[in-house]
């Protein structure tokens, strides 16, 4: 189940690698998709990766991957959202520069969510 997580955030790390540049260049289709993609699942599985869930090991097993596909999913397009509205609150649209710093956070997240393995806490559902 770890290597399920490691797997999870090399490739939310890829995608933000990605998104950072074509964020502001590139062919319109690749950046729509690469960009797009990041924004729905990059802040939010970065927050979900950060927060430690890999560490709760529960009697669900597999069956909690829907719920956090679906976590992710809604929690990096509030904060798309709200990074869209505090843009337009303060008068200063600029979509690329809010997309790059989205995918530098979520890089930032990934990075500190990386630590040490210390003593292992296991939850159960009885």
């Amino acid at each position: 189940m770890a290597n399920n997580y490691l797997l999870a955030r090399a490739s939310l790390a890829g995608i933000a690698l990605a998104a950072a540049p074509l964020a502001y260049s590139g062919p319109g289709a690749i950046r729509a998709i690469v960009v797009g993609l990041f924004l729905l699942t990059g802040p939010g599985g970065a927050f979900i990766l950060f927060i430690g869930v890999e560490r709760m090991q529960t009697a669900l097993g597999n069956r909690l991957a829907p719920l956090l596909l679906s976590l992710t999913m809604a929690l990096s397009l509030a904060i798309a959202a709200l990074s869209a509205t505090i843009m337009l609150y303060v008068h200063w649209w600029n979509p690329s520069f809010a997309a790059a710093a989205l995918a530098f956070l979520s890089l930032g997240l990934l990075a500190l969510g990386i630590r040490k393995p210390g003593p292992r806490r296991t939850y159960s559902a009885e």
